[in-house]
């Protein structure tokens, strides 16, 4: 429609304008992790809990690492039962006492998650992955904790039908955390750039990585692994945002 190419006409105008000074925009990564899990101010920071440190050497947890985690968790908002709960509650998803120990040191923000969430991303995350594709994907991923199902989901679908990615790949990565349309407008850029072609089993694959597609920042993608400007990239996801938007005004036109 003549307002469709306005817009790309308006906006292709705006980037030339502005290329003298561009700055790049870094992606929305979308982890959301809970606010209580940032460090405090320095002049806050009471550091190692006693109390919490003696709790870890008592689940197991490395001398090296009780320290380390205790200093990050919350202390004033700790509660011992929440926390023997939440540990019986990762212990039931049975990844090893060992395995386990590794995933909560490296992400210690996991003994805060409701057990209740747990069980429930757990037994989710097992209709499609194995018990240890689960505990792999928690390990680089642990952000789907947090998603919505239906969100995994479409990911999971445009990950392994789009780009043909199996799951043994996927858990490997941290790529369902990021927003499904982050991701697609970063395949659809490589794959019109003629850099990214979905491949079959037996073939050679010569496509980038997840993580070189999905966890650079923008500069760093466009650069090293588009080997395009980052203007380029900035000016196509404004108009890969519009052709979306379109198509969804044309399939609603249609459903009408």
């Amino acid at each position: 429609t003549s307002s469709y190419h306005s817009r790309l006409l308006s906006s292709i105008q705006q980037q030339v304008n502005a290329a003298g000074q561009y700055t790049v925009c870094s992606s929305k990564v979308h982890v959301r992790l809970l606010n209580s899990f940032a460090a405090p101010p320095d002049n806050q920071n009471q550091g190692s809990s006693p109390e919490i440190v003696e709790w870890l050497r008592n689940n197991g947890f490395p001398e090296d690492a009780c320290s380390q985690i205790s200093a990050k968790l919350p202390s004033s908002h700790l509660d011992l039962n929440k926390l023997n709960r939440t540990m019986s509650h990762w212990g039931a998803c049975q990844f090893g006492h060992d395995r386990l120990v590794h995933l909560l040191t490296e992400n210690p923000d996991l003994l805060l998650v409701d057990h209740q969430r747990i069980m429930s991303c757990f037994t989710f995350l097992s209709k499609d992955f194995t018990q240890n594709y689960v505990y792999k994907l928690l390990l680089n991923c642990p952000q789907v904790l947090f998603e919505k199902h239906s969100e995994i989901l479409s990911k999971l679908d445009f990950l392994n039908k789009q780009l043909g990615i199996p799951n043994s790949e996927i858990v490997t990565s941290s790529s369902l955390g990021h927003p499904l349309e982050h991701m697609r407008t970063r395949y659809e850029f490589l794959k019109r750039c003629g850099l990214y072609k979905p491949g079959s089993e037996g073939v050679k694959r010569t496509n980038p990585s997840l993580s070189d597609m999905f966890d650079t920042p923008d500069e760093q993608f466009a650069k090293q692994v588009a080997r395009l400007s980052p203007l380029e990239f900035d000016v196509f996801t404004q108009l890969y945002a519009l052709e979306i938007e379109d198509e969804d005004d044309l399939s609603d036109s249609d459903s009408d």
